[in-house]
């Protein structure tokens, strides 16, 4: 799908890594990754995040952006899955997608919008815990025949998605282990109360 691209933090503070593809050594920079197409076809996918240790120390995700770029210049924007904790005024998780759709722009306007085109919409994509993963990025370039994938490229993904889904649960179940108990419980397990400390 790419050829020798690496995907790598650079220390921004004691508690803070920024994620990204060849990054400058301050993390300022990273690069947009050209993608194996078929044909003359230029696909760029653009990796950023930003995350830090939360009060628990765990790795935390403050905000983060998967892009998909086309354009032997990578110079035009077709999608991006966005991420911000803690946004106001739109989803934290969201969905934006590049294009024109005259009626829906009609619409937009119509509602009194102030920017009312396509790409400044941002769709619900999951929340904070269940949002889209790279890897669902990478599995849709991948389904419809847009990259060209290597062997066992659908079986890497689903184990490195797995892996994304079973941390996103500890973390919610760590928020509301009431609700785990519940549904433990519901499914015969025997659950007690937390020990104190």
């Amino acid at each position: 799908m790419t050829d020798r691209a690496s995907i790598r933090t650079v220390d921004l503070t004691a508690n803070r890594v920024r994620l990204g593809v060849e990054m400058t050594r301050d993390g300022s920079t990273g690069r947009l990754v050209r993608l194996r197409t078929v044909r003359e076809v230029h696909l760029w996918l653009g990796v950023d995040a930003l995350l830090y240790a939360d009060d628990e120390g765990h790795l935390t995700v403050e905000k983060s952006a998967w892009s998909l770029f086309c354009g032997r210049d990578a110079d035009a924007a077709i999608l991006r899955y966005d991420y911000e904790r803690d946004k106001e005024g739109y989803p934290a998780a969201h969905l934006q997608v590049a294009g024109r759709n005259t009626d829906l722009e009609e619409v937009l306007a119509m509602v009194g919008r102030r920017r009312s085109r396509l790409p400044h919409l941002h769709l619900p994509v999951g929340g904070k815990r269940f949002r889209p993963a790279l890897e669902d990025l990478v599995e849709f370039l991948i389904d419809e025949r847009l990259v060209e994938a290597k062997p066992n490229s659908k079986e890497m993904l689903e184990r490195t998605r797995a892996t994304y889904h079973d941390i996103q649960l500890l973390a919610a179940v760590r928020r509301r282990p009431d609700k785990a108990a519940e549904g433990l419980l519901d499914l015969g397990y025997k659950v007690s109360e937390p020990m104190v400390v």
